[in-house]
């Protein structure tokens, strides 16, 4: 659709005012943001040594190391290797739960009402129970990698996002206690 003349003269009138306007704002802008962006600047300038035994980073660098470590592990285990040992883990809790009956008559036949026998063997049955609940938590997960693992990279992306983000928060107050740093990356 076309405009009349006189819209289009009235359009071309202030068109060029209107850009000049935000070009101005946008310069405006951009200078009173300058010393905040020097401020980031150089924080982010600042060595990840100066920080790297301070207690929250040392934390942070662990987590985000162990997340991204168990996730490039787990694209590496064999999905095998654990459905192996779960089958073996089902055959050792199988063969202590016999052992506790058993254990259990013999503390009976001997007379010890303290059972010592029984409950050491009731104790193997437990650790043995709770050893095949792990393997078989590990294998639900495991046995369908890769497209499983979507999770635990975005957990290791996290991390390693919060290390960064500690990193430039404690570099910030750092230049905040130290101004001095701002003059020298400021000086010609």
């Amino acid at each position: 659709m076309d405009l009349p003349p006189a819209l289009i003269k009235l359009q071309q009138q202030y068109k060029p005012e209107v850009i000049h306007d935000a070009h101005a704002e946008r310069a405006r802008r951009h200078a009173e943001n300058a010393p905040q962006r020097q401020v980031e600047a150089t924080a982010r300038a600042l060595p990840d040594s100066l920080f790297a035994s301070h207690p929250e980073v040392v934390q942070a660098t662990h987590q985000a190391t162990t997340a991204r470590n168990r996730v490039e592990r787990m694209t590496k285990t064999s999905k095998q290797a654990i459905a192996t040992l779960v089958t073996e883990l089902e055959a050792e809790a199988k063969s202590a739960a016999d052992a506790v009956q058993l254990a259990a008559i013999d503390d009976a036949i001997a007379g010890d009402s303290t059972f010592p026998l029984a409950l050491a063997a009731m104790e193997h049955h437990s650790k043995a129970q709770q050893r095949l609940q792990a393997a078989r938590m590990a294998n639900e997960v495991l046995s369908k990698a890769p497209m499983s693992l979507g999770a635990y990279w975005e957990q290791a992306r996290k991390s390693e996002a919060a290390h960064n983000e500690l990193l430039l928060r404690l570099k910030r107050e750092h230049l905040q206690a130290h101004p001095e740093l701002l003059q020298e990356q400021s000086a010609p």
